[in-house]
């Protein structure tokens, strides 16, 4: 799928500014040391070359359990679309804090501050 790959060059090209907007996030937040914040970039990639495809929940453009990205096949999106889900949901789980993940809301708001257009 041509959205996979370019889901995943797009998202190596912009992890140094994505690290950035979410390390001084969390450090600001969660009162820690920059080196305290991490991100499973590897993880990440991996999740977007393995996503597939749901259709049982109508009205939603993708989700993920933290292991495997689904993209709607009920909603309808063009291709950029279907490349900005692929890269807001490998972002989930991605920013740990001190060995743990990040609250939803906080995900969400980093996100916004990287351009996701969506939040």
């Amino acid at each position: 799928m041509l959205a996979k790959w370019q889901a995943q060059i797009l998202m190596k090209n912009r992890l140094e500014l994505a690290h950035a907007r979410f390390r001084n996030y969390a450090v600001r937040k969660y009162k820690c040391k920059p080196q305290q914040v991490t991100f499973d970039d590897n993880g990440a990639l991996k999740r977007i070359k393995k996503a597939v495809l749901f259709d049982d929940e109508p009205g939603l453009m993708g989700r993920t359990d933290g292991e495997v990205i689904e993209i709607s096949s009920n909603c309808e999106m063009n291709h950029s679309e279907i490349v900005g889900t692929l890269m807001h949901e490998a972002m989930h789980d991605w920013c740990k804090v001190r060995g743990k993940s990040m609250s939803c809301a906080k995900e969400h708001f980093c996100m916004s501050m990287c351009g996701d257009p969506n939040e």
